[in-house]
């Protein structure tokens, strides 16, 4: 397992930054503050969603091979919908991080589609796993 990020060393955080810078208007501490620990309390490689608005930012984190407990939830299902309600879609500006990448999406619907996605692949990657410790593969 890889080692675990510092607040400062998470590769995302200076996208998220840039992202931020101008738009982000009030609650800064959101990003630099709550976000960034979060981040610092996953795998670089973890993959996760982030929505800033104006007044705030919320971060969710997929499910991870390093917890798979946690994989097995739905927990993440209708996030970007219901912060898009709680904030109003004209001002969410919605980003998903790969684990290499942070990504501009376009909108609540296709983020939570890039969610699911993300877990299918795990899903999918675990199955793999699965079946070459069985000698299927």
């Amino acid at each position: 397992m890889g080692r675990k990020a510092t607040i400062l060393s998470h590769p995302a955080l200076a996208y998220m930054i840039h992202e931020a810078r101008g738009y982000l208007e009030q609650f800064q501490t959101d990003l630099t503050k709550h976000d960034a620990l979060a981040l610092s309390q996953h795998e670089h490689t973890n993959a996760f969603a982030w929505i800033v608005w104006p007044t705030g930012t919320h971060i969710c984190f997929t499910g991870t091979a390093s917890n798979p407990t946690h994989e097995r939830t739905t927990w993440w299902k209708g996030f970007a919908r219901m912060v898009t309600e709680a904030m109003g879609a004209d001002v969410c500006r919605y980003y998903f991080w790969d684990g290499y990448k942070l990504s501009r999406i376009k909108c609540a619907a296709d983020l939570d589609e890039r969610f699911a996605q993300h877990e299918q692949e795990l899903a999918d990657a675990r199955e793999r796993g699965r079946l070459a410790d069985l000698g299927v593969m």
